[in-house]
């Protein structure tokens, strides 16, 4: 009878023990579901006054009276299909986000939807590069299992609740550009791509882009009656940010060719 009373106690506490678990995971995953949306939301403008932003924050235990940049990670092929089905490297990233956040003093916001990163990273000054930040987090991703490789945009800072918004529109743009221009695992400030975003705008807007692609048709036209590629002449010296030596480098054309194509696609 006592050895049948002490299986059912052990029984019962195994029970309690493994529900005071499943409640403690849930409660966890409640939370990280809570912040991954109040991110997403401050992203996406989704919640319209600042002031419940501010209330919802500081029940996250987060701080929006802080200066805030926003920062967009692409996760890139190579490893996109794993993390879509891996939640141990979402975490990965997330750790190496917060560790080189907590190394710099740095607030810090952030979550993985899909096969990309949303972030607001404090910045104690204005102007001031979280390059450092990214770099160190990119080496954490870089070792075993297995690397992550993310392609980054950075955002600037700007007055208001609305930095939220728009900090994270630069920041997807930049990172856009970045790799295009760049390739996979860049890392490109705002600040950097100038004229490319007025580029990107006209891309996503139809009516820009039925204007632009005459001028263009005519391009390849010209290009194709005098045996040029004008079109890859331009995608180059774009991508080489109009840097002359370079771009005839990779064409493997003389200088005065080069400036004669040019001249061509400028007339």
């Amino acid at each position: 009878v006592l050895l049948a009373l002490g299986i059912a106690v052990a029984a019962a506490a195994v029970t309690a023990a493994a529900l005071c678990m499943l409640q403690r995971q849930a409660a966890e995953e409640t939370s990280l579901r809570l912040r991954d949306d109040f991110v997403w939301s401050l992203a996406a403008s989704y919640i319209a006054s600042p002031a419940d932003a501010a209330a919802r924050g500081r029940l996250l235990g987060y701080d929006l009276n802080r200066r805030y940049a926003g920062l967009y990670g692409k996760i890139e092929p190579l490893t996109r299909d794993e993390l879509r089905h891996d939640a141990t490297n979402r975490q990965r990233i997330l750790d190496a986000l917060e560790s080189a956040a907590t190394h710099e003093r740095r607030a810090l916001l952030a979550t993985v939807v899909g096969d990309v990163v949303v972030a607001f990273v404090e910045v104690h000054r204005q102007g001031e590069p979280l390059d450092s930040l990214v770099s160190r987090a990119a080496s954490r991703l870089d070792g075993p299992p297995a690397p992550i490789v993310v392609s980054w945009g950075i955002g600037a800072v700007h007055a208001g609740f609305a930095n939220f918004r728009q900090t994270y529109r630069e920041a997807r743009a930049a990172c856009q550009i970045g790799t295009s221009i760049r390739g996979c695992g860049s890392v490109t400030h705002v600040g950097q791509t100038g004229a490319y975003r007025i580029l990107l705008g006209i891309g996503a807007d139809a009516e820009s882009r039925r204007f632009w692609e005459g001028y263009l048709l005519a391009l390849i036209e010209y290009g194709e009656q005098k045996g040029m590629d004008l079109i890859g002449t331009l995608e180059i010296y774009l991508a080489t940010q109009g840097n002359v030596s370079e771009t005839a480098r990779r064409l493997g054309l003389h200088r005065q060719s080069l400036l004669y194509r040019l001249q061509r696609i400028e007339e």
